[in-house]
């Protein structure tokens, strides 16, 4: 019994937790290097952009609202236990937003590398932070 309530105890489950936010972590650093901006993704973008406004079944144009609202998915899609990005990532993101879809029309995917860009340099910083954490009495 004594043993059991050893392994419930606050200081191990506080440890095999951040052992798995480490754990994941390191797996989004390491997957966030394979991944880099293809070749065609401009022409891609502007496919998609053009087959949205022809052939979607509300035949919606990209516009600051809906650029708006893309952006406010895509950071909760990274994001959605808001633990990575801080309040000032998040106005700063939304600031520019208006943006995206003058951008998205143009085929220029930059500002959705940006955000995804400082969600891993925010994982980044939370692996030294626990990694700080677990190596403290």
């Amino acid at each position: 019994m004594s043993r059991l309530k050893s392994l419930c105890s606050g200081r191990f489950l506080t440890r095999a937790s951040a052992l798995m936010a480490v754990a994941s972590a390191t797996y989004l650093i390491w997957a966030a290097d394979l991944i880099q901006p293809q070749p065609n993704d401009r022409y891609v973008t502007r496919v998609v952009n053009e087959l949205m406004a022809r052939d979607h079944l509300l035949q919606m144009e990209l516009d600051d609202t809906i650029a708006k609202r893309g952006v406010d998915l895509y950071i909760k899609g990274l994001d959605p236990l808001k633990v990575y990005f801080n309040k000032a990532d998040v106005e700063e993101f939304r600031r520019a937003a208006t943006l995206v879809d003058d951008q998205l029309k143009k085929g220029d995917l930059t500002y959705g590398y940006t955000i995804y860009n400082r969600f891993i340099q925010r994982v980044r910083e939370r692996v030294v932070l626990i990694n700080q954490i677990l190596n403290s009495e």
